[in-house]
């Protein structure tokens, strides 16, 4: 079947759309989804970016995993979606291992073989190139940077008709993984304080479900005053600029004398990650998804700092439950109380490599293509 991809043949260079052709020879537990949308992820330009000759890296490769559509055909031992069903698809999970059985399917065993070995679940490719060399592709088991994906049945979520399915490829990674911290790993009681470092995607997906918990000071820290006004209309009653203050620290203790109960660090950068443990409470808790590609990156805690209590981690996609936080965020889009329309801007699917730039630059919180016809 001939198809239409954006195909990364070389790192720091503009994606290529190409036709090439995808497997039609569906395993027992795969979905064909002809994809409406897909949400652009910083983690697709870092793949990008990355060395040929690494893990990550190889070339050609077809990326996106924050893919919408409607299921068009299905595998024989497939019950969970029938054709004609609206899916949201996310990063699959094998369901067997010990952290799987335990509720934990964002640190599956399997997780890096699984979505970024460029292969189907089975080995065999799913895109080749229409003179038959293959392309690595099954990015999460979907590479939605194109205009048709397989996934399985193990990482598509049935979506409503009655919220634009152009709007919900996002929930699969980005609103996912900050909604998911929140609600699934700090379980923040109400009354307490929170900050959000970084009001990207993860940002007020976090401070919306910081909201709902009932959270009492919620601050947003960003380098962008419109994202910080933004912020309000999501749950925010305060915000603090770190492009305009000498000390970030300083201000938060101005909002929290005794230091912020739960903090969640997005930026990506040692110095915020630094800044969102010394703002801590005493008993707080501070969790990281910023990622730093630097590896001789540390952070710098003292050990008796941890005496006060304090609990510092990390979190990947929203730690679990993937479906539980995707589906209360689809109710919460429904009942106009996470207005995430606000949060995007469209392109068509021709001008991926402008929508690229524009998440570069942080003029987008979270850009998505129209794939449709």
């Amino acid at each position: 079947m001939k198809i239409t991809a954006a195909v990364a043949v070389e790192a720091f260079r503009p994606l290529v759309l190409q036709e090439v052709e995808l497997a039609d020879d569906l395993g027992p537990n795969e979905v064909l989804v002809k994809n409406v949308a897909t949400g652009i992820c910083h983690t697709d330009i870092a793949l990008r970016d990355a060395p040929a000759d690494s893990v990550i890296g190889r070339k050609p490769y077809v990326y996106g995993h924050e893919g919408s559509g409607l299921v068009e055909k299905i595998g024989s031992a497939v019950t969970a979606v029938k054709p004609g069903d609206a899916v949201v698809m996310i990063y699959y999970s094998d369901g067997t291992c010990a952290s799987c059985l335990d509720g934990q399917e964002a640190y599956c065993e399997q997780f890096s073989k699984n979505n970024f070995s460029g292969v189907r679940i089975d080995g065999r490719y799913a895109l080749h190139s229409l003179s038959g060399e293959p392309i690595a592709a099954a990015h999460h088991q979907q590479s939605s940077f194109a205009t048709y994906s397989i996934a399985t049945d193990r990482n598509v979520i049935k979506a409503p008709n009655d919220i634009p399915l152009e709007l919900l490829g996002p929930l699969g990674c980005g609103f996912l993984t900050g909604g998911g911290a929140v609600r699934n790993r700090l379980k923040p009681r109400a009354g307490a304080s929170f900050a959000m470092f970084g009001m990207g995607a993860l940002g007020f997906a976090a401070i919306h479900m910081a909201k709902k918990a009932g959270c009492s000071p919620i601050i947003a820290i960003d380098l962008h005053e419109g994202r910080l006004e933004l912020a309000k209309a999501f749950g925010a009653t305060h915000t603090v600029n770190a492009s305009k203050t000498s000390d970030t620290v300083a201000e938060l203790r101005a909002i929290c004398p005794g230091g912020v109960d739960y903090t969640y660090e997005a930026a990506g950068s040692t110095k915020v990650m630094n800044q969102a443990i010394q703002v801590l409470a005493k008993h707080g808790t501070c969790l990281i998804s910023g990622v730093v590609t630097d590896p001789s990156a540390r952070l710098q805690i003292a050990p008796t700092d941890l005496m006060s209590g304090l609990t510092i981690g990390g979190v990947l996609l929203g730690d679990g439950d993937p479906a539980g936080v995707i589906l209360e965020l689809m109710e919460d889009i429904r009942a106009g109380a996470f207005p995430i329309e606000r949060l995007v801007r469209m392109y068509d699917f021709k001008e991926i490599n402008v929508a690229i730039e524009d998440a570069l630059s942080g003029e987008v919180i979270k850009p998505i293509l129209r794939l449709a016809d």
